[in-house]
Order: C-alpha cells, then sequence, then structure tokens
C-alpha cells in the first residue's frame, strides 16, 4: 500500500509502499506490533554518489531505523546483533545487503508474544543521477519459519 506523505517512514526514510500485519494488538497497552516491508528510494539525508556508498550508505540507513527511539522509532528498548553485511546482486544491478537482530529482553514480562526480531535491508544502484532503491523487511520471532524472511528477500527485484 503507498504510505502517506505524512508517515513517519515515508519523511525519514524515504520508504513510499509497505506491506503491514499485526503480530500482537496492543503489546505495550496502546499500539499494535507489525511484520512489515517496505520499500522505496535513500532519502537525501543519506550521502550516496555511487556504487562505491553502497556499504556505507545501507549500513547507516539500517542503523538510522534500528536506533529510532520511541515512540516514533521501529523498535521498543532492545539489544542488536548484526548478522550479515555484504555486496549483494538484484535484477543484476550492485546492491548492498544487512542483515541483523534485535533482541527485547522486556519482552517475557511484557507478556509479549515475540522475543527477537530479523531484519533485512537491501540498498539497490539504480545508476548515475538516480538515488538507490531501498527494501527493508522486518519479522518477529513469533512468525513461524521466520515469516519466511529469505524467501521475501529473495523475491526482491527492479527494473
Amino acid at each position: 500500500m503507498p504510505l502517506a506523505s505524512s508517515d513517519g517512514f515515508n519523511t525519514s526514510y524515504g520508504f513510499t509502499y509497505a506491506e503491514i500485519v499485526v503480530v500482537q494488538q496492543k503489546y505495550d497497552g496502546t499500539q499494535n506490533y507489525y511484520a512489515n516491508a517496505y520499500s522505496g528510494r535513500l532519502p537525501a539525508s543519506v550521502p550516496y554518489t555511487g556504487t562505491q556508498d553502497l556499504s556505507k550508505a545501507a549500513t547507516t540507513l539500517a542503523k538510522n531505523i534500528e536506533s529510532e527511539p520511541e515512540p516514533r522509532g521501529a523498535y521498543p528498548s532492545h539489544t542488536r546483533r548484526d548478522r550479515d553485511n555484504r555486496a549483494y546482486t538484484v535484477s543484476g544491478r550492485s546492491a548492498w545487503y544487512v542483515k541483523f537482530q534485535v533482541i527485547f529482553p522486556q519482552a517475557q514480562s511484557r507478556g509479549w508474544n515475540f522475543r527477537s526480531e530479523t531484519a533485512v535491508l537491501i540498498l539497490i544502484d539504480q545508476g548515475a543521477g538516480a538515488r538507490p532503491s531501498t527494501f527493508f523487511v522486518s519479522v518477529p520471532d513469533s512468525h513461524p519459519n521466520g515469516g519466511d524472511l529469505q524467501s521475501l528477500v529473495a523475491s526482491v527485484r527492479t527494473r
């Protein structure tokens, strides 16, 4: 679904489309918690001049998303474990793949149905003069088989 221009994930991170599903209603007493997938363009706030910047730009954007504090941030208080950070290819284009896990030590005591979440950010070069495309997916461990995270990542394509 297209994101509203006022949506924080649109304005901060350049995402224009999203697919979300509730994994726990009112997990904190008021807000729902989601598994999600977003796509868009690298925001102007993250420097990028060409493929030599893929690693740094992808790592920066992933860190920005992961570390944004509540209430607007993507995650409640957590610790982070880096899982993968490497060159990648999407539809023959140079890309960068960042995978990390966020762990919620407070989850069990608060009755959440998830304890951690795995996220992947892919940044895809679109050629000279164009901002790279972004794909971000984040799936809590409450989903069996990790919500088939790797299948979703493998399905990413660009024109």
